[in-house]
């Protein structure tokens, strides 16, 4: 097997004569596919650098198959650059690129993305050099940013949006445990009857005293009309009626407000 810089000058040797060939020659096929074909463990060797991203290995080495293939067909030998030093920036670029648009689990606005990205790549290079955790002004200074921009990154770095846990997983390492999604919260019915409460006292407050009267012992203490009726020393239809009239004065009311 040919070593690094051997399989360079072949792979530079092959596009030469790859661009020297005119457009259909039968040969221009082989010689692409032999190009390829000597790169693809460099390309792989540069998707293995992005390993602790998350993303599944065969992926990051697809994408960067993928770029080194758009980097074979781009490349021109008569600017007098190496190939290998043209494909480079082109396969890291696609493979940071994928990261942003596909990578995200939770939906992050893209210069916030990057900003996480490098405030991640700083955090661990600071740390090591100061033999201690980098702080937010740490971060700052090294990047040339706002301190508060710095803490935005390391909360997005830090807050699992690139890879966020399931909600299914267990709140500890017990099989006995419930999982997180056990533990949210949900809508309180009792909340929005509250509020319904002290918005229809208000309303209330504006009606005569015996529309209220009517309106509480029907819809409060669950009286029939009749019995209203009997209470209050009107017939049941006049009891109907008030109950009609006034609850439509309190949708006007309501509206008005």
């Amino acid at each position: 097997m040919l070593a690094g810089p051997r399989r360079a000058l072949e792979t530079d040797g092959l596009l030469a004569c790859l661009a020297g060939l005119p457009a259909g020659h039968p040969h221009r096929h082989q010689l692409r596919t032999q190009v390829i074909e000597l790169n693809l463990t460099y390309a792989h060797r540069l998707a293995a650098r992005f390993s602790r991203s998350g993303e599944p290995a065969d992926d990051l080495r697809q994408v960067a198959a993928l770029a080194l293939t758009l980097a074979v067909d781009r490349y021109d030998p008569a600017r007098g650059i190496a190939f290998r030093t043209y494909a480079t920036p082109t396969i890291l670029g696609e493979l940071h690129r994928h990261l942003r648009d596909t990578g995200w689990g939770v939906h992050v606005p893209r210069p916030l993305q990057e900003l996480a990205l490098q405030v991640k790549k700083a955090d661990a290079e600071v740390t090591n050099r100061l033999r201690h955790t980098a702080t937010p002004a740490d971060l700052a200074t090294a990047l040339h940013i706002t301190e508060r921009q710095a803490l935005a990154g390391l909360q997005v770095a830090r807050a699992g949006a690139y890879r966020p846990i399931s909600l299914n997983r267990p709140v500890i390492e017990d099989p006995f445990s419930p999982a997180l999604i056990d533990q949210l919260g949900g809508p309180d019915p009792a909340i929005r009857r509250a509020e319904a409460q002290v918005t229809v006292r208000a309303l209330l407050a504006r009606l005569p005293e015996r529309e209220r009267r009517i309106l509480s012992m029907r819809y409060y203490r669950g009286m029939t009309q009749a019995t209203i009726a009997g209470q209050v020393g009107v017939s049941q239809m006049h009891v109907s009626r008030l109950i009609s009239q006034s609850l439509a004065r309190l949708h006007d009311i309501m509206l008005e407000d």
